[in-house]
């Protein structure tokens, strides 16, 4: 039976697009066309429904909160057809008798997120047949689709609205001092270089994008464009766009090993599809196959087995490292491999949602005035950085857990934003810090010799000679009731590491000449992205990187993924007029 999902519904469909899994459609023509929940058991709680209807008129829509609910949702990788778990060759022979079956086209991509797509977009633009494949069955488990769904247009701070954009060179020098060197200048200044234009391209071609309405900002300095549905609303957007250029897509379709001739050269790739075997000739190969956060081997080796086994997964099941490992074969270099996008995530969190409504985006003012303290009860970072370099010092806290403490004065900056906080019981309330210190499981003595501190230091909205300063936006602790966010984890969103490219999306070998027809753009593609540790003369740790200072994994994604599909194309084009 049809469940129509709010009397208030005007039929935009934005819930639909921004659903991951198909639990809404639209029916009806006309005035009379309402969101139905038609199939509410398959809702993973990626709350995109509630979050970007445009009347606020969106009631909870999920299940009762149960992990075992939502692990059908998981891809089953221990139950593999015959296909799946025969090594290649030997399928091949069993299935074709060693005659595998090919078919051609001018340009192959390997993945269907964002980067992926766009690539094939710009691919198919330029004249190029294109084929994407996606080992997802559909699109809804890409990292794109479990994304927030926004284009950052290179504001550069996220607490200042007054700030101006810096000039290329700027941001170069900035990105090289964040990262000690270990960014290259030339991908940050091609980038940033691109990406008002890419977005006017984007727009172009058919996408739907809106200011994201950060509290605090005009409208006119809002620093993030908002795909319409969100992350989920990109992905589908994009697929639609690629299919309107022609663009063939083959989900459920794994993509193994690249082709090569005897130069070394890339011919193709093979691939296990729904119908077996195939080998997919090509001029060029695109690989846009997102990072290795689901390897578990891959995260024990570059990341380290503290991360492996108890990190928990907001990105994609899918994304196991499957391009890294294909480009690694053919003499690809593969460089930051230690890098990783976690997100900030709460208690309510459940395995197969995405953990966007954590709480430095639900509270993303609010929670710079806030002071962030681990389980001694100690600060260990500045507040106001932004939310992926706190979910990177959360995973060197005891625990790789903390606590978000404000008091009522604080409250009251944003008291709509935490009440509205969703499931409730995540926001905990104390009358002292003693009781507060109960409830996050800290020892009081030191938390509140950490608030004494705090507030004894606050002058003029800085708190600067304390082992962890504060540089803005500095308020004491001292008006109860106080609150607290507790435990605040970490989710490991995607890896940052992978084949090293050129401004041109080209994938470079160990000697750094570019491998003739490779291309690669997103999160598998290496050289954009790197943050490093600190600790204090105290023994704080904490984290500092260039994500989001240059620029955000969706529009690096998108910048290189047009740069690489169109590349591809004119290469294509140029090995054809040569045979």
């Amino acid at each position: 039976m049809l469940e129509k999902i709010t009397e208030k519904c005007n039929g935009c469909g934005i819930c639909v697009l921004g659903c991951r899994r198909n639990v809404i459609e639209l029916r009806g023509e006309g005035k009379g066309k309402k969101a139905y929940i038609v199939n509410r058991a398959d809702c993973v709680l990626c709350y995109n429904c509630e979050r970007y209807c445009p009347l606020e008129g969106v009631v909870y829509v999920g299940p009762e909160v149960n992990t075992s609910a939502f692990k059908k949702h998981l891809p089953q990788f221990g139950r593999l057809t015959t296909a799946q778990a025969t090594p290649l060759e030997v399928y091949a022979e069993m299935q074709y008798g060693g005659q595998i079956p090919e078919e051609k086209q001018d340009v192959i991509v390997v993945g269907a997120g964002c980067a992926g797509l766009v690539a094939a977009i710009a691919a198919a633009e330029a004249g190029a047949t294109t084929t994407v494949l996606e080992k997802a069955t559909d699109i809804s488990d890409t990292n794109t689709s479990r994304s927030g769904g926004g284009f950052d247009i290179a504001m550069e701070r996220e607490v200042n609205p007054d700030a101006r954009r810096l000039s290329i060179e700027e941001k170069v020098r900035q990105a090289i001092e964040i990262t000690g060197g270990h960014c290259s200048p030339e991908l940050v200044s091609t980038c940033v270089q691109n990406i008002d234009s890419t977005i006017e391209w984007l727009k172009k071609m058919g996408m739907k994008l809106a200011r994201r309405g950060i509290p605090g900002y005009a409208d006119s300095l809002q620093p993030w464009l908002l795909a319409r549905g969100a992350g989920s609303g990109a992905n589908k957007q994009l697929l639609s766009i690629a299919i309107k250029k022609n663009c063939r897509i083959l989900f459920n379709s794994r993509a193994e090993k690249l082709l090569t001739d005897p130069a070394g050269r890339i011919t193709g790739i093979r691939a296990r599809t729904a119908d077996g075997i195939k080998d997919f000739a090509a001029k060029a190969v695109i690989l846009a196959t997102g990072g290795f956060q689901a390897n578990q081997e891959m995260l024990h080796k570059y990341i380290g087995a503290d991360f492996a086994y108890d990190i928990r997964l907001t990105g994609s099941p899918f994304s196991t490292g499957d391009g890294h490992l294909m480009a690694q074969k053919v003499g690809a270099k593969l460089i930051n491999m230690d890098q990783i996008h976690p997100r900030n995530i709460d208690k309510s969190w459940v395995p197969g949602s995405t953990g966007m409504q954590g709480p430095l985006r639900e509270l993303q003012v609010l929670a710079h005035y806030c002071i962030f303290v681990n389980k001694l009860g100690r600060r260990f970072m500045d507040e106001v950085d932004t939310s992926d370099i706190v979910a990177n010092s959360i995973l060197k806290q005891p625990g790789q857990a903390i606590s978000i403490i404000f008091d009522e004065r604080i409250r009251m900056i944003e008291p709509g934003e935490v009440a509205n906080y969703k499931p409730e019981g995540i926001i905990m309330k104390a009358a002292s810090i003693e009781e507060l210190a109960t409830i996050i499981d800290a020892p009081y003595d030191e938390l509140g010799k950490t608030i004494a501190e705090f507030n004894s230091t606050v002058k003029d909205g800085k708190a600067l000679s304390l082992d962890v300063p504060k540089r803005d936006l500095a308020m004491k602790i001292e008006t109860p009731p106080f609150y607290a966010i507790y435990p605040v984890y970490c989710g490991l969103n995607c890896t940052m590491g992978g084949p090293e490219i050129n401004p041109d999306a080209q994938v470079l070998d160990r000697d750094d000449i570019p491998i003739p027809g490779l291309y690669a753009a997103g999160e598998m593609a290496g050289g954009m992205f790197f943050g490093r540790y600190h600790t204090t003369e105290g023994g704080a740790t904490f984290y500092k990187g260039n994500y989001q200072v240059t620029t955000c994994m969706l529009t690096f994604s998108a910048v290189y993924g047009r740069i690489a599909g169109t590349n591809a194309a004119r290469f294509s084009r140029a090995r054809a007029s040569t045979v």
